[in-house]
């Protein structure tokens, strides 16, 4: 059985009244990391978009068809003060929240990739949400938010170019994103969109220019207090293994 199938299997058996609900039973990183893994693994083995949208759209109802949705969207409110009384038991909103910080990582994780095959994620995240009592809007809008002690910085506006461009050459040789034979501008575009830094015209021509040039220790620097700590855990890891590596 696969992380995906053993996550859903889980959720699955939150309204079964012998449901144990102790959170010390399960690695909900091992759960996180497994099924991102999985799953943009498979987005990359299939060859067509709309194999790719019926993957995830079957794989999200798994994790939040048949009322699922609304048992989460629950968790959100309560998370951001908006539902003040509840009737979860202290072990089941902590094994709740623990399964929709799962959600939230993989739901991070896998809208970045669907960038690169142009899938519109939030289609899919709304077809997934079928409870009527379920306030789609907000619920949607949470779970891209990330929760509690896994709360990141928003990205700063001052990032200097040459530092976006070591970033850039970084995501290169960890393999993040595939250069091939895109030109040094045109890759640094594609690793700004993806990641969300902001980017100008004239932005991408100085990276452009310092692309080339090989990256300081005080860039590398910078990188990793200002941008690492914006991106999803497995990214931040990737690249902060490759910084490493590069001091050996």
């Amino acid at each position: 059985m696969t992380k995906t199938e053993q996550f859903i299997k889980i959720l699955s058996g939150i309204f079964d009244t012998s449901f144990v609900f102790d959170s010390s039973k399960h690695d909900f990183a091992d759960y996180q990391k497994g099924v991102t893994d999985e799953l943009i693994k498979k987005l990359y083995e299939l060859s067509t978009n709309e194999q790719r949208e019926g993957l995830l759209d079957h794989t999200f109802k798994g994790f939040l068809g048949d009322g699922k949705d609304y048992v989460f969207s629950q968790i959100c409110q309560i998370e951001e003060g908006k539902i003040t009384k509840h009737d979860f038991t202290k072990k089941e909103y902590a094994f709740l929240l623990n399964c929709l910080r799962v959600l939230n990582g993989v739901i991070l994780d896998v809208s970045e990739a669907c960038l690169t095959y142009d899938i519109n994620f939030t289609v899919i995240i709304n077809n997934s949400l079928r409870s009527l009592d379920t306030p789609k809007g907000l619920f949607a809008y949470y779970m891209k938010k990330p929760l509690g002690d896994v709360k990141r910085p928003t990205q700063q506006t001052d990032i200097a170019a040459p530092i976006k461009a070591a970033f850039c050459k970084l995501v290169e040789q960890s393999g993040l994103v595939v250069k091939g034979d895109l030109s040094n501008s045109a890759y640094c575009d594609k690793v700004c969109n993806k990641f969300h830094l902001q980017h100008t015209p004239d932005i991408i021509e100085q990276m452009r220019q310092a692309y080339s040039k090989q990256s300081t220790t005080k860039q590398i620097q910078k990188v990793e207090t200002l941008i690492l700590p914006t991106l999803n855990a497995t990214d931040s890891e990737k690249i902060q293994q490759q910084i490493n590596n590069s001091k050996k």
